[in-house]
């Protein structure tokens, strides 16, 4: 099913359960995942609508989703958004989409804030802390429950702890604890293309004295072209007390191919921001 411009409020007016696809010519990732939207959709036929919508040819649609990159995949209940996917991913992750519009909820767990993370492990640490001193030891089982509930959304990835993959990139900046994205290569490369929304801190003499206003509670995530500057600049960052700090793996190339938005970069932006 494809909607039109003129048809988005009868759409959105739509109590049944729908997955909004949308996708543009050419783009890899989209020819990736359209298989696993319609084995899908045939297994959910009859409760749950696909939508595809060409953000190429509808825009003003695509706009109007938010949709910054394809494929985006929005799981909608009466009209209202529970869940999104951007980017490529494997038939696991579209499923839970499904059953996110069938249910009406997401099905995604929440990363804890920063502020909720230093509450949790400082009252672990004041429990453990009474626990071992007074010899209760059912106090340092508490301590241990609060522990893992500050950690317990920190899951590393395998391989290079610090990188993420470009379509996990792509999912991470519309999500609500998004990362802030740093573009640590030259000017000149920046002024070709970038990725919307980024600070440009080239990675040069002046990389470390740059680095110094930003705030360390934040996390971030750097990019260069392929991902080959990638671990000095983490390095650099982490001996500045930046303790969540990644990179997106293959860097810029990486993330266009899976789908990515890439933009030239507008004169004031040619230039470092941070």
């Amino acid at each position: 099913m494809e909607i039109t411009n003129n048809k988005t409020a009868e759409w959105r007016r739509a109590s049944s359960p729908s997955i909004v696809f949308i996708t543009s010519p050419g783009c890899h990732a989209c020819r990736a995942v359209r298989p696993h939207v319609g084995t899908l959709a045939d297994e959910y036929q009859g409760r749950v609508d696909v939508i595809e919508i060409n953000a190429v040819a509808q825009p003003d649609v695509a706009r109007d989703l938010g949709a910054k990159a394809t494929p985006t995949l929005i799981a909608m209940t009466s009209g209202e958004e529970v869940s999104r996917h951007v980017g490529s991913g494997a038939e696991s992750d579209i499923r839970k989409l499904f059953g996110a519009a069938e249910d009406g909820q997401a099905k995604t767990s929440r990363r804890i804030s920063s502020g909720e993370r230093r509450i949790r492990l400082l009252a672990a640490a004041v429990t453990g802390v009474v626990g071992f001193a007074s010899g209760t030891w059912w106090l340092l089982g508490v301590a241990a429950a609060l522990l893992g509930a500050g950690v317990y959304d920190l899951k590393p990835s395998t391989g290079d702890s610090t990188s993420v993959r470009a379509d996990e990139a792509i999912r991470l900046i519309d999500s609500d604890d998004a990362p802030i994205l740093i573009d640590i290569r030259s000017v000149s490369e920046r002024g070709s293309e970038m990725i919307p929304g980024s600070l440009h801190v080239p990675l040069d003499a002046n990389f470390a004295s740059n680095i110094e206003a930003l705030d360390t509670d934040h996390r971030y995530l750097l990019y260069c072209a392929t991902g080959v500057r990638r671990r000095r600049a983490v390095r650099a960052l982490r001996t500045k007390d930046v303790a969540q700090v990644g990179d997106i793996k293959g860097g810029i190339r990486s993330w266009a191919s899976c789908g990515g938005e890439v933009t030239a970069a507008a004169p004031e932006q040619n230039g470092t921001t941070a």
